[in-house]
This record gives structure tokens, C-alpha cells and sequence, in this order.
């Protein structure tokens, strides 16, 4: 079984969050649940025994932001940002 990280399931949870949702839950086998399934992604990554992530609009943001910035200073500087 592939593991998701956090990053990976907000890149697949982009086109959720275009859509108007808000919060999203995904695990690290890749299933992704509406904020209104929270019981069933918490009851499914009990059963698969994978952690359980919660993802938001902000940590979306949050990223664009950090790169953005990364861009930024590689182009003032001519190296590539942490």
C-alpha cells in the first residue's frame, strides 16, 4: 500500500476545495471524506489502522504562499529557496 503524506492528499483534495469545501479529511492510504463524513474517515483509519489527516483551505494557502516565496528568492538570488 502506497502511503500518502499530508501534501499529496491536499494536492488531490485541490479540485474539493476549488468546489467550496472548507475542511476535508484524508488518510494515508489516499481516501479523502467531506467535513461532514468526519465519523466515517475517523472509523476508516481506525479499521485500516493509517493515520488520519486533517486538511484546510488554509494549509492549501499556506502552501501557494511558501511557494511563492521559495520562487521568490531563487529568483533574487539565483539559488533555489528551502
Amino acid at each position: 500500500m502506497k502511503i500518502h503524506t499530508k501534501k499529496e492528499l491536499l494536492e488531490k483534495a485541490a479540485h474539493h476545495f476549488e468546489q467550496g469545501a472548507k475542511v476535508m479529511y484524508g488518510t494515508e492510504d489516499g481516501n479523502l471524506f467531506h467535513e461532514k463524513d468526519k465519523h466515517v474517515a475517523h472509523n476508516h483509519s481506525k479499521l485500516a489502522k493509517v493515520k488520519l489527516h486533517v486538511l484546510s483551505l488554509e494549509d492549501i494557502e499556506a502552501k501557494v504562499d511558501a511557494e511563492l516565496d521559495s520562487e521568490n528568492t531563487e529568483t533574487k538570488t539565483g539559488k533555489k529557496g528551502k
